[in-house]
């Protein structure tokens, strides 16, 4: 397998990588605990990751890793195949945005993350669809730090997750 081209060759930081579990082996009929050493909200409805936080003014990156998921299936991401959307956005200029989305080795979805209000947490699905098929979304929570203000992401053309381009980091679809 080939190592993908990420935009400006960024290479993803192992800070900030969420591992999606491969499906467990049954025991006694039912599923593996989460470890307690993750971060994040378990709800009725599963598990949501926290991430480290970024400072509103900060542009970082974001890793979401599909390789236990899906291990011996022979699959891998779709080119173009990641898109990204913040669940939290309540429609302001300084809303987390998504800079772009990326497949990364066949097994990584990289998002590029901006903005965003300071002393919140965002949610963020991230889904990859595979050269076979699959489709899987993950949440993610990215917490905003207060480290600095609230700031809107910079005026600049950049692309979306979908691969399209957009006017600016806060527009576009």
């Amino acid at each position: 397998m080939t190592t993908a081209a990420l935009p400006n060759s960024l290479i993803p930081s192992p800070l900030r990588i969420y591992t999606v579990p491969g499906i467990p082996p049954a025991q006694s009929g039912c599923c593996s605990p989460i470890p307690t050493a993750q971060r994040g909200v378990t709800t009725t409805t599963g598990f949501i990751p926290e991430l480290p936080a970024k400072s509103s003014a900060a542009i970082l990156d974001y890793s979401v890793d599909f390789t236990n998921w899906l291990v011996d299936t022979g699959d891998t991401i779709t080119s173009g195949g990641v898109s990204a959307a913040v669940k939290t956005a309540g429609g302001f200029s300084y809303d987390l945005a998504v800079v772009w989305a990326e497949p990364y080795n066949g097994t990584q979805a990289v998002v590029m993350l901006t903005s965003g209000p300071a002393g919140t947490f965002q949610i963020v699905n991230v889904q990859a669809e595979t050269e076979q098929g699959r489709t899987c979304t993950q949440q993610i929570i990215v917490p905003i730090s207060r480290t600095t203000e609230t700031v809107d992401p910079a005026p600049t053309s950049t692309t979306t997750g979908s691969g399209e381009t957009s006017p600016d980091a806060t527009g576009g679809t």
